[in-house]
């Protein structure tokens, strides 16, 4: 069963949005973030501010030397990096 507030926004869920959530929580930082997955900064921008409208409330604290994780965002990350786990097996599913 889902949480109360993923039902409406399920459907919503985009995994680039994640996977940009987790270069920047890999990075610590939006440029370094947007260098890594190959994006322009603000694309990452409007990337993670779609996650945190989707989810209502903050994943990053912004700060003028880097960004860091909210509780909710290293919640969110550590769900993330389990789905990149999965789908980075999906290939070895198949070949075995």
């Amino acid at each position: 069963m889902y949480p109360y507030w993923m039902h409406n926004d399920l459907n919503r869920l985009d995994w680039d949005n994640l996977r940009l959530l987790l270069a920047l929580a890999e990075t610590g930082s939006l440029r370094a973030a947007a260098i890594r997955a190959g994006v322009a900064l603000n694309t990452l921008r409007s990337k993670v501010d779609a996650l945190e409208t989707m989810y209502g409330r903050p994943l990053i604290d912004r700060k003028v030397g880097g960004s860091t994780m909210t509780a909710a965002g290293d919640k969110l990350v550590a769900t993330a990096r389990k789905m990149r786990s999965l789908v980075e097996g999906t290939s070895s599913v198949l070949d075995g």
